[in-house]
């Protein structure tokens, strides 16, 4: 009877250390302000998941180098020429966010009017430029001025005085919304996403990036299955979501219930697993290598990015 409960104390003790051990396995997580963090904001109260929110291109870059997270989320561009040049150990597992930029005029501007057209962009030679970019290639390129301003939030404030200087503001959620919702401008918009849709049928955007070293895999894998039903909540239940995510982090109450819920719509949050897609990917490569060689050294990965 003794040697009965000892071997009965130990097996529970053993199943009890592994409980513990999986407890612990938590995965880390790094995610970029904005509409990133939007997109997965709903697992953010899994205490499997510790989730590191930052702001600027930087940090991301830094920690695809660096090797600390098993999971980063990053725009697409960056973290394919850090492929491309650096060959890091992240692989890509899937698209989160395709394109959110936009053209807006405030004084009924068409693209295809005659006459010269003065544009206010931002990132100037990064992703939203070139798309932008390549939306404009699609008219009478020479009779558009563009000018920059270092970031989305830099554009704002023109904008908002609309002195008649320009006649196009490149700008992007959930900046868009909040033009309308905390300032009561109206405008035109211009979807970049729709002017190229004839020779690309996405615009990655943000992505899932997978640490391929990490011995966690099978906890990432339902990571991103948590991610992809979190897209899918949140694209049906727009009115909803704010109350789900509110009180994960102060970016949605400063963002207001009221502009995440309607810039959802325009935010194109969609999850595309990255490995299915290549054929479209490719084309966004061979895009970015024909407006700018130097982004990807005019290259694109190999089948070994894909997670």
């Amino acid at each position: 009877m003794k040697k009965f409960l000892g071997l009965l104390m130990i097996i529970i003790s053993l199943a009890l250390f592994g409980c513990a051990k999986k407890e612990v396995q938590k995965i880390k997580v790094l995610v970029p302000s904005g509409t990133p963090l939007v997109a997965i904001g709903g697992v953010l109260g899994n205490e499997n998941y510790e989730v590191d929110v930052v702001s600027g291109a930087d940090l991301l870059t830094a920690a695809l180098v660096a090797d600390e997270y098993d999971v980063v989320i990053a725009p697409v561009t960056a973290a394919t020429k850090l492929y491309i040049a650096k060959g890091i150990k992240y692989r890509f597992a899937s698209v989160i966010n395709l394109s959110s930029n936009y053209l807006i005029t405030l004084n009924g501007s068409k693209l295809d009017q005659t006459g010269e057209k003065r544009v206010l962009a931002y990132g100037m030679n990064n992703t939203p430029d070139i798309i932008m970019k390549a939306a404009l290639a699609n008219y009478d390129v020479s009779s558009f001025t563009i000018e920059y301003q270092q970031a989305v939030t830099d554009v704002v404030p023109f904008i908002v005085s609309n002195n008649g200087d320009y006649d196009f503001f490149l700008t992007a959620e959930p900046t868009l919304t909040q033009l309308s919702v905390k300032y009561g401008l109206s405008f035109d918009v211009i979807d970049l996403q729709k002017e190229l849709q004839s020779s690309l049928s996405i615009i990655p955007q943000a992505g899932i990036f997978v640490n391929s070293g990490s011995e966690k895999q099978a906890e990432i894998k339902t990571f991103l299955n948590d991610v992809k039903k979190n897209i899918e909540y949140l694209n049906k239940n727009q009115d909803k979501y704010y109350d789900k995510v509110s009180s994960y982090n102060e970016f949605f109450t400063k963002l207001t219930k009221e502009v995440l819920e309607k810039s959802i719509a325009r935010s194109n949050i969609k999850y595309y697993e990255a490995s299915k897609i290549k054929g479209d990917l490719d084309k966004y490569y061979d895009l970015l290598n024909n407006l700018n060689d130097k982004l990807l050294n005019g290259k694109k990965p190999d089948d070994d990015f894909y997670y």
